[in-house]
């Protein structure tokens, strides 16, 4: 899907994604005050059906993209743990591989589901 037509909607599909709530989003891409009509109008365009497409999509490509990234950091991760269990600090190991493991879920938890 390309980029919305309207580049106000457009803009205001993009803040959500960023993790902006619609009425932040919508404030900030028509140049309004967030108040009771930028509450209104931002859940107003959350109705329609090719913002919310818009909108999973921003948010499907930014996941992929951050994938190398990640596959990067997975591996780094791996290499200090064997590095960290072979110097006998095994305790160490699995506390900093625990944390690791609680960091992906709660990443996990905020890529949208398809």
């Amino acid at each position: 899907m390309t980029p919305l037509a309207n580049v106000r909607q457009e803009a205001f599909a993009q803040f959500l994604a960023a993790g902006h709530s619609a009425t932040a989003a919508y404030a900030r891409a028509y140049g309004r005050d967030r108040d009771v009509s930028s509450r209104v109008n931002g859940h107003r365009l959350l109705t329609k059906a090719s913002i919310r497409d818009r909108i999973a999509q921003i948010r499907h490509e930014a996941a992929s993209n951050s994938l190398p990234m990640l596959q990067q950091v997975i591996k780094e991760t791996e290499r200090r743990t064997i590095e960290r269990i072979r110097g006998g600090a095994f305790k160490q190991a699995c506390e900093a591989t625990e944390r690791f493991a609680e960091m992906v879920i709660k990443l996990a938890n905020r890529l949208p589901s398809h």
